[in-house]
């Protein structure tokens, strides 16, 4: 029965649905993060500008000082009454020119100081002179003697800038003159360049508390000494810093590399940092704290933040829309399309059939034509296809021909070139007649032809040959006898003619000799020369005057001493005097010649004696080779060489060479001496390579190979590991590559290199495990939230049993004895839930710890019970508790957490062949060498939690990496690794140690060491129905967005005698105190909420009324939760369950005592 198609509605929607959540989601939080890192680096960027502006702007007025000083060392005026050390007269002076500097340069000081460093004169304050000033700026102008500037912090608290110049009236240093300004101008100029309000601030330890007192008065200004903790502001009034703004500076940092901080002021939004301000000194005497307005940016930040929620979500719409109606028609269109498909595939089928018998037919007609049809590869001229002819022809079989080199059946090699290259040109070469080449070697004549064709996407040439070797063969025979006819008519024929003719014959063939010696003479490269026996040419070829450069009338009559040097023409001169008394030829001998143009070349020239007809010496002959190009190209090559050599040794390749026919291997002795092996003197065979090579890796080398042999890979390419001498296996990158072939096709040569890649491979392996560690990382981090969203609606659910049960037990169940019984069975039940949750929030990490006096023995002996349930009946436990033993100030939840982990551990290693699991619980005193034996503790009382199992144990190697992160000997899926460094680190936490003791096959034995505590002071517990419980008669307007919670607090309020109103909804709540805020004494209210969290409706709260006391209550929260609630006005927490008597005790105290701050858990009585 055919199938129709399927529904892919629900295939294709609904992951797109999730698709189009997820790009939402990290669309809003991409956003978030740029936003805040682009605000950052803004932030960032003006503190580096403040600090660069700030250097310019010294900089700039310290310049403009100076050349202020330099027009007052060259007025004459001062210099007399200088010289005269005339104090009236230089005061009279100086005091008009401080004036005209001060109301155009912002001038404030004004100093005449001898050489010694004594003031002779204060231009801006006459009566003060005869002090020594000791400064930086000025003893380092008096240490270097010349000019120097620099802030410097006041007595009175005020910035100066100084500019100090050595003066010398007669040409020797006689004293300084300085001048200075106050900087508190920059503050204003800065903060409009750079868009930021300023602050300067001075250390405390810097200054005098009466003279900065003495300095604001004097300035006019008002200013606080203790409204900074450790600073005082300068340059502003105090009544202009807001109290948040306060806050903000009371923390300054150390640097441009501190972290930045943020403030809300009202409506607006401040985002700030912190600047080193130093002296001339180089001290940190302050800080520049910069605050730019952010509001904006945050603003447009929450509007891009809705924006793109809703474009999202309106496009997500519309495209499952667009998709379920496009889906919809495919469905309707694969209905339809399935017939015409089954249809077209009948018809493809048989067409198929009658190709095949189209083929079946030609591969007939082929077989029985009596001309050779063959096909062969246009690559590598590998035959893929012949008939039977064409076997025969070449003296083999169809079997036989097919895979063979097409090539070596050509007897002309030049011919086949010729014929390929009119084939790639014309795309087909015409019949041709050709030798061709049988398999044994004989030859016969053929007549071919050629067409390119593609197979199977590949350029092919079909060739069709027919024998024609008989008709050749018949053809030099009919040539023969036509030759030998003709032979005898001409001799019959010519033989009267030929004595007459013979003159002619031989004076023509003199002629046609004398000519092809001169047209060899003139065409060949070489050149050639005549001379006589003074060493004088008397003919030289055109090759010859190339090589010198001169013309031919030139050369005539030219000595050989003309174009060499003296030593090269002596040694020549020897070579001739030997030709001529031997009358042998000299052989060929380098030499230097000297060209027209100057240049010189190189060449070899051999010689030999002229005799004239009656045998008498008459000169010499001889041919000059230039060899010029042939050595710098053998230098080339040399240096090629050199290169290469280089370049492969910096690679740290080594080369080797494989002889497959004699298995016989060439290596690089590098090879051999890396691996630690001595060299050998007769090379190495196939047996010593896999000797040394990974047994393992072995059937993977020789796959490779065969890949390589059969051509299906162009190179061979493997990693793998070979052992040193040592023993130690190295990884190596082995490359290689057949470089020449046998006639039979099959590997004869192979080449290639060898690369040691052990550090790549341990690299890799170090990363590939780093990144297994992060992702087991992520995966606990995913578990610990969901660990705590679980735990805090479960929180949620013992909130409303807890408060049921403990209302029928303080006030339904008085008179029942019967009922209280089973109520106070069912807190219990609540109790123990409530405890699990505390164990889930541990896990997660989002549990504060809450260190009590423990009763270990109570935690033994509940695991005990827990255990049995769970792990397997094949492992037996015992329990050894011996004799009472005393408590431990530790965590509860954490002490069993140390237990399970360490008993999981434990039912780990016995789950295949069962055993015993012991738990021993006693008290121990460690002395000093005892204590020494464990990591990190001392002397003292003890209670030690041992955990023993007869599981297989662990190895030293093992024992030494259990306590590290991610370490584990299970299998992938059954661990995480961190089960033994979470026991560590808690016991490290509460100032323990732990031991470990293992012989592989004996077990394992984990010991824990925990301070024994030898006083004990424990809060009370529930005491039944004897507690008190406080109640009032205030207004409460409780929030909690579960329904059920909320209703079961409203009715614990109201029976304490509270007037309750409660919500689901905060912004109803906040709604509803905006209507009457003086409605309510109390607010209670749930920390995650939707639209309005606790925090932000508390926020909003303490705006309209600040003394209204908020409660705020969660099913889990961490340090970083309370110091923001602090910050928005709470003044309690509750840690959910609540009971009735932890919320009438926290809800009554938080009435009678509104100013204080306090952290209450739900266990508490």
């Amino acid at each position: 029965m055919k199938k129709g198609p399927e529904k892919i509605k629900s295939r294709i929607l609904v992951p797109l649905a999730v698709v189009l959540l997820v790009l939402i989601g990290i669309s809003i939080i991409s956003i978030d993060r740029l936003s805040g890192m682009l605000i950052d680096e803004e932030m960032k960027d003006r503190l580096k500008a403040v600090q660069g502006l700030f250097e310019q702007e010294l900089d700039h007025d310290a310049r403009l000082l100076s050349g202020l000083i330099d027009g007052l060392a060259r007025n004459e005026n001062l210099r007399t009454a200088w010289r005269n050390k005339d104090r009236e007269l230089l005061l009279h002076y100086a005091t008009s020119l401080l004036e005209d500097m001060r109301s155009k340069y912002r001038v404030t000081h004004f100093y005449f100081i001898q050489a010694d460093e004594v003031c002779f004169l204060r231009v801006h304050n006459p009566p003060w002179y005869g002090d020594t000033i000791s400064r930086f700026t000025l003893n380092e102008a008096r240490a270097t003697n010349r000019p120097n500037y620099g802030i410097e912090l006041g007595p009175l608290g005020t910035f100066t800038l100084r500019v100090v110049h050595p003066w010398s009236v007669d040409g020797g240093p006689e004293g300084f003159i300085e001048l200075g300004e106050e900087i508190e101008h920059l503050t204003p100029a800065l903060s409009k360049i750079l868009g930021a309000e300023l602050f300067f601030m001075v250390n405390k330890r810097f200054l005098d508390r009466g003279k900065w007192r003495e300095g604001l008065t004097a300035l006019q200004r008002d200013g606080q000494w203790d409204l900074l903790s450790d600073r005082v502001v300068v340059g502003r009034d105090s009544k202009d810093l807001r109290p948040e703004l306060v806050a903000a500076l009371d923390h300054p940092g150390h640097g441009l590399g501190e972290e930045l901080s943020e403030l809300k002021s009202g409506d607006l939004t401040y985002r700030g940092g912190f600047v080193p301000l130093l002296d001339a000194g180089g001290r940190i005497v302050g800080d520049i704290a910069v605050l730019r307005n952010v509001t904006k940016e945050r603003m447009l930040h929450d509007g891009l933040r809705m924006l793109l929620i809703s474009f999202g979500l309106a496009l997500g719409i519309t495209l499952i829309g667009f998709f379920y109606i496009l889906v919809s028609r495919i469905e309707r269109k694969l209905g339809r399309f399935h017939v015409s498909l089954s249809e077209e595939i009948q018809e493809r089928k048989q067409a198929a059939e009658a190709l095949a018998a189209s083929e079946k037919q030609l591969r007939s007609i082929l077989e029985s034509s009596p001309i050779g049809v063959g096909i062969c590869s246009m690559n590598d001229a590998r035959i893929v296809f012949s008939n039977s002819q064409n076997a025969r022809l070449f003296g083999s079989t169809v079997e036989g021909l097919i895979g063979s080199d097409a090539r070596r059946f050509w007897w002309d090699e030049d011919q086949r070139k010729q014929c390929l290259e009119v084939l790639k040109k014309e795309g087909r070469v015409h019949s041709t007649e050709a030798r061709a080449r049988r398999t044994d070697g004989s030859a016969f004549w053929c007549l071919h032809s050629w067409e390119s064709i593609q197979v199977d996407g590949e350029d092919c040439v079909l060739f069709w040959t027919y024998d024609i070797d008989r008709i050749k063969q018949s053809e030099v025979e009919l040539r023969k006898a036509r030759d030998e006819l003709e032979r005898r008519v001409e001799e019959r024929t010519c033989e009267l003619s030929k004595r007459i003719a013979e003159k002619e014959r031989t004076e023509h063939a003199l002629r046609e000799s004398e000519e092809k010696y001169r047209s060899i003479l003139e065409n060949i490269e070489e050149a050639y020369y005549e001379g006589d026996l003074a060493g004088n040419f008397t003919f030289v070829n055109p090759a010859a005057c190339r090589l010198l450069g001169y013309g031919e009338e030139e050369m005539i009559g030219m000595n050989n001493r003309r174009y060499t040097d003296p030593e090269d023409a002596n040694e020549m001169l020897e070579i001739f005097k030997e030709v001529y008394r031997t009358g042998k030829p000299a052989a060929y001998h380098t030499y230097e010649v000297i060209r027209k143009d100057g240049a010189k070349r190189v060449v070899e020239g051999s010689s030999s004696l002229m005799r004239d007809a009656n045998g008498k010496p008459i000169g010499f002959r001889g041919l000059v080779r230039d060899t010029t190009e042939e050595i710098r190209s053998r230098e080339v090559l040399h240096q090629s060489r050199e290169r290469l050599a280089l370049a492969v040794d910096i690679s740290g390749a080594r080369i080797w060479e494989w002889n497959l026919k004699t298995d016989e291997f060439k290596l690089d002795d590098r090879i051999l001496t890396d691996l630690g092996y001595a060299l050998k003197e007769s090379p190495l065979k196939s047996a010593d390579v896999k000797a040394i090579t990974d047994s393992s890796a072995l059937p993977g080398i020789e796959a490779g190979l065969i890949e390589h042999f059969r051509g299906e890979t162009s190179v061979y390419d493997h990693e793998y590991r070979i052992r040193t001498r040592s023993g130690e296996y190295r990884w190596i990158h082995n490359r290689g590559k057949v470089v020449k072939w046998d006639q039979q096709a099959k590997p004869e040569l192979m080449v290639g290199s060898m690369i040691d890649v052990t550090d790549r491979k341990r690299a890799d392996e170090a990363r590939e495990n780093l990144e297994a560690q992060l992702r087991q990382a992520e995966k606990m981090q995913a578990i610990g939230t969901l660990a705590g969203g679980i735990a805090h609606d479960f929180n949620n659910i013992l909130g409303v049993i807890i408060g049921q049960a403990e209302m029928i037990e303080m006030f339904d169940a008085k008179k029942d004895a019967n009922l209280l019984s089973r109520v106070r069975e069912l807190i219990k039940a609540a109790d123990r839930a409530k405890e699990l949750v505390e164990q889930i929030l541990a896990f997660s990490r989002q549990r504060a710890q809450k260190i009590e006096p423990v009763q270990l023995s109570s935690i033994v002996k509940e695991a005990a019970k827990f255990l049995r349930a769970t792990i397997p009946s094949t492992i037996e436990i015992r329990q050894t508790i011996h004799g009472p033993t005393g408590k431990v100030s530790a965590d509860p939840t954490q002490m069993h957490q140390i237990l399970m982990n360490l008993c999981a551990n434990a039912a780990h290693a016995m789950r295949e062949s069962g055993g015993i699991l012991e738990l021993e619980l006693n008290e121990v005193h460690l002395d000093e060498t005892a204590a020494g034996h464990i990591d990190g503790i001392t002397p003292g009382p003890y209670l030690k939690l041992s955990v023993t199992d007869t599981g297989h144990g662990m190895d030293p190697d093992i024992q030494k990496r259990i306590f590290v992160p991610y370490s584990t000997t299970k299998k992938a899926g059954e661990g995480t690794g961190l089960g033994l460094s979470v026991v560590h680190g808690i016991v490290k936490l509460h100032g323990g140690g732990i031991s470990v003791f293992s012989r592989p096959g004996f077990g394992t034995t984990f010991s824990v060491y925990l301070p024994r505590i030898r006083s004990e002071a424990e809060e009370g517990r529930r005491a039944g129905t004897s507690a008190h419980v406080a109640s009032g008669n205030e207004r409460i307007l409780f929030v909690d967005d579960e329904a059920d919670l909320s209703k079961i607090a409203k009715e614990m309020l109201a029976r304490l005698g509270y007037q309750v109103t409660a919500e689901t909804s905060s912004t109803n709540a906040l709604n509803l105190f905006k209507a009457k805020p003086t409605q309510f004494d109390l607010v209670i209210t749930d920390l995650t909420m939707p639209k309005l969290s606790g925090l932000q409706l508390a926020q909003e709260l303490t705006r309209i009324r600040s003394d209204i006391p908020i409660i705020l209550c969660t099913g889990f929260s961490d340090g970083s939760v309370v110091e923001k609630a602090k910050g928005v006005g709470i003044r309690s927490f509750l840690n959910k369950p609540v009971g009735v008597r932890t919320l009438s005790k926290v809800v009554r105290q938080t009435l009678d005592d509104r100013n204080s701050v306090q952290m209450v858990y739900a266990d508490e009585g």
